[in-house]
């Protein structure tokens, strides 16, 4: 199984530096083919060894535009040798420098930082969760532009600066929720150029304690107030922000950059019944109410865009493979065929139609895998 021409869009260059440690006499198909073979069957919606197994097979004809497969196509076990034993830091950062000209600069862009379980890769005995994932959202562009495993919810707060170290950040508003919300990293992303925007809870101490009071006790700096009427439902969205300047020095100095306290009040009527929501964030930025406030929604596209969209329409949660590295490095292939498959080239219409006709059309695989090439103005550049 040897290389006949170059992979749609260069991608054999960019995983020529991937190591593979599978002894020489044992490699029937070598570890390029295989990566291949497996993109391609995550694009079309594969979830599993034996899917991307029977997807190989059912193209055959089509992938020997590319390699030898006189001998047949790699089978489950092959796909999950593979996988296994493939580093996953070089590995996703292969994928992120092939479609890295999809991204364009961070400057203004808000950039959402949370965490994702993969609830399906638990081990038989114990149950838990052994991979968790950092991820950075660009809210703007809708990329992932890098994902970091960490150890649970917990490893988020050290893994911000990791994350945040793989990216030029400078100019971009990096979001997080209050997990995130710490000194360390409001200095870290103030360092990398950038501003913060946190959620503030209790678990912060005394500066939750003293925001709430403020906004109890002192008028508003600025406040916008959103009204949404649909579905049976009443929302009002009010956000207010106050100086930082009215915080004890001592506590304004311990978070770098801080400039701006937000209150946000979200009242909910559906019928007769009103339910209301207060929530506190902290901000570098010197910025109105209308603009956090617009922010702040938009940080839970994360959630909805792509979390979601991994569980419900690509099936993440529901993949067993149990294997804490190869359920890493099939995460990296399938948030790569997302972004992919979000791209102008892959046309309108849902992602599960998407996935279908990746499955259906070679024409229309190619063209997307195609489109993964830069521009040649964007090789200029």
């Amino acid at each position: 199984m040897y290389l006949k021409k170059p992979l749609p869009g260069a991608l054999d260059q960019h995983l020529a530096p991937l190591r593979d440690s599978r002894v020489l006499r044992t490699q029937r198909y070598p570890l390029l083919g295989v990566v291949f073979l497996a993109f391609c069957g995550i694009l079309a919606g594969c979830n599993g060894w034996d899917a991307l197994a029977a997807f190989a097979k059912a193209k055959r004809g089509w992938f020997e535009q590319w390699f030898d497969l006189s001998d047949g196509t790699p089978c489950s076990d092959t796909f999950q040798r593979v996988l296994q034993q493939l580093a996953p830091r070089p590995f996703a950062a292969a994928f992120e420098a092939w479609l890295a000209h999809l991204q364009t600069h961070l400057r203004g862009e808000l950039v959402a930082l949370d965490g994702k379980a993969i609830r399906g890769a638990f081990t038989a005995a114990a149950r838990t969760t052994p991979l968790h994932l950092l991820h950075a959202w660009g809210t703007r562009q809708k990329v992932l532009l890098g994902a970091l495993a960490v150890e649970g919810a917990p490893g988020e707060i050290a893994g911000i600066a990791t994350l945040l170290a793989m990216l030029d950040a400078c100019g971009a508003v990096v979001a997080t929720d209050a997990n995130g919300c710490t000194q360390a990293n409001a200095a870290a992303i103030v360092d990398a150029g950038a501003d913060y925007l946190f959620g503030l809870k209790g678990n912060r101490g005394a500066i939750h304690a003293e925001t709430q009071a403020l906004f109890a006790s002192v008028p508003p700096a600025d406040e916008h107030l959103q009204v949404d009427k649909g579905h049976g439902r009443i929302e009002e969205r009010r956000t207010q922000t106050l100086p930082a300047d009215l915080l004890p020095a001592a506590r304004r100095a311990a978070w770098k950059g801080l400039r701006t306290l937000v209150r946000t009040e979200r009242s909910r009527t559906v019928g007769s019944q009103t339910t209301t929501e207060r929530h506190y964030y902290l901000t570098s930025q010197a910025v109105d109410a209308a603009t956090v406030g617009a922010q702040i929604r938009t940080y839970w596209g994360v959630e909805n865009e792509l979390h979601w969209v991994l569980d419900a329409t690509m099936g993440e949660d529901r993949c067993r493979v149990r294997h804490a590295t190869a359920a890493e490095n099939l995460a990296t292939l399938r948030r790569h065929a997302l972004t992919l498959l979000r791209q102008p080239a892959a046309g309108r219409g849902s992602l599960a139609m998407k996935q279908r006709s990746v499955g259906w059309d070679e024409t229309y695989l190619l063209k997307l895998l195609a489109s993964s090439a830069p521009s040649p103005r964007n090789q200029a550049v």
